[in-house]
């Protein structure tokens, strides 16, 4: 078998094909002098998508991205299971009363009450119930939260100067703070309709992480403890 010259050796190439950082590389002929070429197919970031990656209460993802502005769109997928204390947050980008937020919050209450905003000041709660154990597929704009199809339209917001400076986070507020018992499955965010952050569930090994589909970023729990991991996909 012939090799291309960057890898002088049969073993410096079976060297190269067992890394782990990549996947099995795929093999083609060279047209011009027939020998063959060996080529890495994409980077392997972790070994395996997971279907959700789940909160025991004490971890959470710091997204490391900072939304601002009415043009934001979040949707994913969540399963909520309980809460650690009056508040439990889904996910948050939270600054301050004052400034633009983005969150869904389930507030413990007689009427299970889900609190949100995105781009604006004022939260809107009251409109929404989300029950424990159960999942929700979710989009939230500036208008309007679609929950398990159901569409709330609401005008109850107040739109602000002051900008977010706070990382979103996943499994808990900015800080770490109000955190949640809960699954994600997936979680996407838009910016003017461009998809700027798509996170799906991954584990390295027994550890999980959420990876970005846009950035090949890989992030990892900010908290204590280890999240649970959901089956392959």
């Amino acid at each position: 078998m012939k090799y291309i010259k960057l890898f002088k050796t049969e073993n410096n190439y079976n060297n190269w094909l067992n890394s782990d950082k990549f996947i099995t590389p795929y093999i083609s002929k060279n047209k011009y002098n027939n020998s063959i070429v060996y080529q890495k197919r994409l980077p392997k970031y972790y070994d395996s998508q997971i279907e959700y990656l789940e909160s025991t209460g004490t971890q959470y993802i710091d997204t490391k991205y900072i939304p601002t502005g009415d043009d934001i769109k979040i949707e994913g997928k969540f399963y909520l299971g309980s809460y650690t204390s009056i508040y439990g947050a889904w996910f948050a980008a939270y600054s301050g009363e004052d400034a633009e937020g983005y969150r869904i919050i389930r507030y413990e209450n007689s009427n299970d009450t889900i609190c949100y905003n995105c781009g604006a000041k004022t939260q809107v709660s009251g409109l929404a119930r989300a029950l424990t154990y159960t999942i929700y597929n979710y989009e939230l704009t500036i208008d309007k939260l679609i929950l398990n199809n159901d569409t709330i339209i609401h005008d109850r917001r107040e739109l602000t100067n002051v900008k977010n400076t706070a990382n979103l986070c996943l499994f808990a507020r900015s800080d770490g703070e109000r955190k949640v018992i809960g699954r994600h499955y997936y979680f996407k965010i838009y910016k003017n309709n461009i998809l700027i952050l798509d996170l799906i569930p991954v584990r390295i090994g027994n550890i999980g992480y959420m990876y970005d589909k846009i950035s090949n970023k890989i992030f990892e729990n900010q908290g204590t403890g280890d999240f649970i991991l959901g089956p392959d996909i």
